[in-house]
């Protein structure tokens, strides 16, 4: 059974317990009989199960439970040391692709059709994973059409009723690091807590006033997890029938939920085939302007300028960065950009290096001095310092067009 406080914080009782005592005013928790720490950022350092080392530059685990842990620029796990054996993680445009031992593969997932996936290894395909509505896998079958393993989850990803090889993918994340954690792209989830060890690395930013459950930095997809799944640690999707009448749920970052229907690897085609209302935010709901949220979120999948995708993606869903001319009565503010009024022009939306453009200058315009949207990405900074450019070139064309070309954003 599952129990939640008045800000999200999960407790279950049953053949699985986790009845901790949480803080009102931070959401971490203690546990009786445990040495639970965390470092002065919130993320764990110790819990029931495993200990943590944290970067204290970049927000990831260094380590877990003596495994160390190595990232690439866009902040994704590219190798792990366990004492004397190593593991590379290959990537491709769909995510995560192999793991590999020098040049030997260890394990591949290639995609297919309708939501299955082909594992990989040293010497060739091994069996498939069949996947549920939200992409976890409950049954692996060989290429001789035998069962390999089957399994049920519990809500949060914690499997049972486990025959044959235990082969856990949870809404597509694998336990490459440690049985005990899935490791989304760019955070750890501990199935038994249902929460996240790190909170949300967007900070006060993740904050809906609209949303109470939004405070709870933790929290795994608003504790809906039979309707909503994360894809990478940073988002929330939401799981239709596919008509595209509505958004349900916020991931607290400022996103809505993007809409999906089961079975199907892009957006519902009934939300991005809605006509676009220039004059109000779009679609003709006066909701997000969809081609600004498809920007924002590809910036946001762009490790290097999550951060940067994060801000956009709060001021389209709020309707601070919308479509159509800028309002007569917008008001000036030196409280950050998020409290400015962006409006993109219309003929602007082919263009995603001159919509970031417009944004940076209207926020300017509206009274956030360039250097506060710049402190607030800051991996801005250090990509033109590597690049050896000077002050000058900290122009909003030159940022706006760096994002896209570093992102590949369309």
């Amino acid at each position: 059974m599952f129990t939640f406080d008045p800000f999200g914080n999960i407790k279950k009782s049953g053949t699985s317990s986790f009845l901790p005592t949480y803080s009102a005013t931070t959401n971490r928790y203690t546990l009786s009989g445990v040495n639970v720490q965390y470092d002065g950022d919130g993320n764990l350092k110790t819990d029931n199960l495993n200990t943590y080392t944290w970067d204290p530059n970049f927000g990831n685990p260094a380590s877990v439970n003596g495994i160390i842990l190595i990232y690439d620029a866009l902040g994704r796990m590219v190798e792990q040391q366990n004492g004397t054996a190593y593991t590379q993680i290959l990537y491709s445009p769909a995510g995560k692709t192999a793991l590999m031992n020098g040049q030997t593969l260890a394990k591949a997932f290639i995609n297919l059709p309708g939501g299955g996936t082909a594992i990989y290894n040293s010497t060739g395909l091994a069996y498939y994973r069949h996947s549920d509505w939200l992409g976890s896998s409950r049954l692996t079958s060989t290429v001789a059409r035998a069962a390999y393993s089957i399994s049920a989850y519990a809500p949060y990803g914690e499997q049972y009723a486990v025959s044959g090889v235990s082969d856990p993918s949870f809404t597509g994340q694998n336990s490459d690091t440690v049985s005990t954690l899935y490791d989304f792209t760019f955070r750890e989830n501990s199935p038994s807590q249902g929460r996240w060890v790190s909170p949300d690395p967007l900070g006060m930013g993740a904050v809906d006033p609209t949303n109470p459950q939004s405070w709870n930095r933790y929290a795994y997809v608003f504790n809906n997890p039979l309707a909503n799944f994360d894809p990478n640690g940073l988002e929330c999707i939401t799981i239709t029938d596919g008509n595209g009448n509505s958004v349900v749920g916020d991931d607290g970052q400022g996103n809505m939920c993007q809409m999906m229907t089961p079975g199907s690897n892009q957006p519902d085609a009934e939300v991005n085939a809605q006509p676009l209302d220039f004059q109000t935010q779009s679609p003709a709901n006066n909701g997000p302007n969809p081609r600004l949220l498809n920007i924002a979120q590809q910036v946001q999948n762009c490790g290097q300028f999550s951060n940067v995708g994060n801000q956009l993606a709060q001021g389209v869903n709020s309707g601070r960065i919308s479509v159509g001319n800028v309002p007569s009565n917008a008001v000036a503010t030196t409280n950050g950009w998020f409290n400015a009024t962006s409006v993109i022009a219309p003929d602007a939306l082919d263009d995603p290096s001159t919509v970031i453009h417009e944004w940076i200058h209207q926020t300017q315009a509206a009274g956030n001095p360039f250097f506060l949207f710049l402190k607030g990405a800051n991996q801005i900074q250090s990509l033109f310092t590597s690049d050896s450019q000077g002050f000058l070139d900290y122009s909003a064309q030159n940022v706006a067009n760096k994002i896209v070309s570093v992102c590949g954003v369309k």
